[in-house]
């Protein structure tokens, strides 16, 4: 593989957005502190003969100076990072699942459903898209109008995604 796409290491968000494409694509995702580019990184990019990063995440998750690390070493770059974890994930679904017709709903802000929903993703063909428990979001709303997705699949119990939210979904 020459491609990699490049997480917070800090936060979990980010990696589970884009784990179901990883996997189903066999492109590794490379753990960083949000600042700095480590060793392990760094070794990992020269020994696989790396060449294009897809950074995933906004500013806070990776910042720029860390992006421009990636650039300095003559990679290709890229970053898909939206406003916020639920903003980044209708990105990556955007981008990497534009005609889905399945979505994968969790929490956004624990990683245990979605941890487990990626592989499922992965079969599907179809995007981890993280929401809030009591909401979708104005972003996932316009996205949901414009995508593909015609059947949504929620993991997670009520204490995670509330029946209300259930119900926005099904209005979609």
């Amino acid at each position: 593989f020459t491609e990699a796409f490049l997480v917070s290491g800090e936060n979990f968000a980010d990696s589970l957005s884009i784990g179901s494409f990883a996997s189903k694509n066999c492109i590794p995702l490379l753990l960083t502190p949000s600042t700095i580019l480590s060793d392990s990184v760094l070794n990992s990019i020269n020994t696989n003969g790396i060449t294009k990063i897809t950074i995933i995440g906004g500013e806070s998750a990776i910042t720029a100076d860390l992006e421009n690390q990636l650039k300095d070493l003559k990679l290709s770059v890229n970053r898909i990072g939206g406003l916020n974890r639920t903003h980044t994930s209708v990105l990556v679904g955007q981008t990497f699942f534009p005609n889905a017709e399945t979505g994968i709903f969790t929490n956004g802000m624990t990683f245990s459903d979605a941890l487990v929903a990626a592989p499922y993703g992965a079969l599907l063909n179809s995007p981890i898209l993280l929401i809030q428990k009591n909401e979708l979001g104005k972003n996932m709303e316009d996205f949901l109008n414009r995508s593909y997705t015609k059947l949504g699949i929620v993991i997670g119990g009520d204490n995670a995604i509330s029946p209300e939210t259930h119900q926005l979904l099904l209005l979609h």
